[in-house]
Formats: structure tokens, C-alpha cells, sequence
């Protein structure tokens, strides 16, 4: 291990990154990881500076090769490359990186002291975000490392309605709290009669709706003081919020409060007055269903251990249905003990 002078605490060479700072999207307050692939000791370690103070996780390998075999294990966020490397060069590395879908998402920057016509252009046709030069400004590769993670942070694997982080997403960041011991609730919710709605008013104002509460869903982090603080997209009426639990009880309230707040506006007068829509089922009979509600359910560490993101998604769906079973928005947190 080397350590740095000037750095609170040490900077690990090639010791791996915790899960915990993999992610760097919509509602995910973790820092980005930033892996520096550099055969000069010196120059990597003033590239991980900037990136430590960039309030980066910054993480330094020597070796192409083996930097590539940590890009596919650690997946980090960001990627800078020398560009004469042993193993595989600058170039094979990042070619190699962008040939993996597993790591599409990934920002690469070279940094290199290669200022010449040729390299720039072989290395942004390679799919580089970017390419800078030493002696480098600091504050300018800052910089260029933020604006290289804001452009990625588009390809992670988000919902293309609402923009916010998918399933992939969401499992990682449970995943990554379960790793590190830290505490969570993850909240579940969906919207009661959506289907009815959708179905009788059409998908462009059920996609509407879905936006909104989206919103709701988001909106809803203001209310918390704390980590971690993540809001997902699981797919169709489904949402997720991953918060800490002494926090929940605020952001559940929140949610429905602000939800229930705009559903009207989305319905007809006839329809608002009466407080129910008329469907056709499958069979063909007509059936009344209420107007759209919200139900929550809540998966906690607060009084029970979760080693998985799949029991955590079970406690809550089941949670939810506990809630479902109310009429109009509600929420029930697990309550069980081990």
C-alpha cells in the first residue's frame, strides 16, 4: 500500500474498491469510483489527487493488463489511461473496455503526456470522453472528470420515461448497503387501479401520471437528513426509494401526500365528482373502479437483519399488499423481529 502526503488517511494501489462507491446517478449520494491506470507512480498518484479532492474514490493500477481485469471486477465509474503501458497500451485498453457491454456506461479520459494530433484522434475514435495532457491544471481535469461522469450517467440503466435509475440500479445500491453493514429501509410502491386508469383514459395520460409520481417519488429526499438517499424506477407503476429507516415514516408521508395531492387534475369532472372510472373487463362487464391511490411498503433493518437484495424486495412487496388492502394511499413498514 502507498500512502501520500497530504491525503487524509492512505490512497491504496490496486486494493479494490468497495461497492459502495460504484454509483453516482439519479438520487444516489455515494461518491463516483475513479480507477487511474498509469505506469508512472508520480503521475498517477497526482491524477488520484484530483480526484480525491474532487471528493472522488480514487484507486491507482500500474499495469494494463491487470488494470483491465480491475475495470471488469470493480466496474468504477471512470477510467483514465496512460497511454504506454505494459500488458495492453493505452489504446488496446480502452478499446478493450468499450467492446464489453458490461462496462458501457464506464467514462474513460485519457491522461497522457502524448500531445500530438494522431494520439487525440485514435483515442477519441476509440470512444474516449476525453483526452488531457501533462502537466495537466487541476482544476480543469476536475473538471473534465465531472462533465465525462454527467455525460454517462445517461447510458446507466435508466428509465427511459421518468430518467430515474432501473432495476439493475436499484439492486446494486441494496446490494452495496447490505455489504457494507450500513443501515436501510427500502420502500416499495405502486399505484392502485392504474391499469383502470390507463385503460380508460389512454397510455399518454397514464404516462403522464407515471411521470408525476416519479416526481412525488423524488421530491420526497428533501425530507432526508441522511444517507442513503435513492429513488429508482422498478418498471410500469413501480417505484423504489432506498432511505435511512428513522427517516422512513417523513418520506412515506411525503410521498402520499404529494401524490394524492395531484391525481385529481388528472381525472375528468364527471369522473373526479363521482370519485370512479368504468372499465370493461376482459370478459366485456363494465366495473367501476376508485380513483388512482398510492400504497407503500417498507423492507427495514431497524428491527430485523436482510442479507439480500431479494429478501428485501419480498419484505416489502409484502408489506405493500398489506397496504393495498386499505382504501386510498397507505403505507406499512415490516415490523418483525429476528
Amino acid at each position: 500500500m502507498v500512502t501520500v502526503a497530504g491525503f487524509e488517511g492512505q490512497l491504496p494501489i490496486a486494493a479494490g474498491f468497495s461497492t459502495s462507491a460504484r454509483r453516482d446517478g439519479p438520487g444516489w449520494s455515494r461518491p463516483a469510483s475513479v480507477l487511474i491506470i498509469d505506469p508512472n507512480r508520480d503521475l498517477g498518484l497526482r491524477t488520484a489527487r484530483v480526484a480525491e479532492q474532487t471528493q472522488f474514490r480514487a484507486l491507482v493500477e500500474t499495469d494494463g493488463l491487470l488494470g483491465l481485469g480491475r475495470v471488469v471486477e470493480d466496474r468504477p465509474d471512470l477510467v483514465t489511461l496512460a497511454l504506454d503501458l505494459e500488458g495492453l497500451n493505452g489504446f488496446e485498453l480502452c478499446k478493450a473496455i468499450r467492446a464489453d457491454a458490461r462496462l458501457s456506461s464506464t467514462a474513460i479520459i485519457f491522461v497522457t503526456d502524448h500531445d500530438d494530433h494522431e494520439s487525440r484522434i485514435r483515442a477519441l475514435d476509440l470512444g474516449a470522453d476525453d483526452y488531457v495532457v501533462h502537466p495537466f491544471n487541476p482544476g480543469e481535469l476536475a473538471a473534465r472528470m465531472r462533465s465525462a461522469l454527467r455525460r454517462t450517467q445517461q447510458l446507466r440503466s435508466v428509465s427511459p420515461l421518468t430518467g430515474l435509475p432501473g432495476n439493475v440500479e436499484i439492486v446494486d445500491a441494496v446490494k452495496s448497503l447490505i455489504d457494507d453493514e450500513m443501515p436501510f429501509a427500502l420502500v416499495h410502491a405502486d399505484l392502485d387501479h392504474f391499469k383502470a386508469f390507463n385503460d380508460h383514459y389512454g397510455f399518454l395520460r397514464g404516462d403522464r401520471i407515471l411521470t408525476e409520481t416519479a416526481s412525488a417519488v423524488v421530491d420526497s429526499l428533501v425530507t432526508v437528513t441522511g444517507v442513503p438517499r435513492f429513488a429508482g424506477h422498478i418498471g410500469g407503476d413501480d417505484f423504489a426509494l432506498i432511505v435511512p429507516p428513522d427517516e422512513v415514516e417523513a418520506v412515506c408521508g411525503h410521498v402520499i401526500e404529494t401524490f394524492d395531492a395531484i391525481v385529481p387534475s388528472f381525472y375528468d369532472d364527471v369522473d373526479r365528482d363521482r370519485g370512479w372510472v368504468e372499465v370493461a373487463d376482459r370478459q366485456g362487464v363494465v366495473r367501476r373502479h376508485r380513483l388512482l391511490s398510492i400504497s407503500l411498503g417498507v423492507a427495514s433493518t431497524a428491527t430485523r437483519s436482510i442479507e439480500s437484495p431479494a429478501e428485501a424486495s419480498v419484505i416489502a412487496g409484502h408489506l405493500k399488499e398489506f397496504a393495498k388492502a386499505v382504501e386510498g394511499s397507505a403505507w406499512r413498514v415490516d415490523q418483525r423481529r429476528d
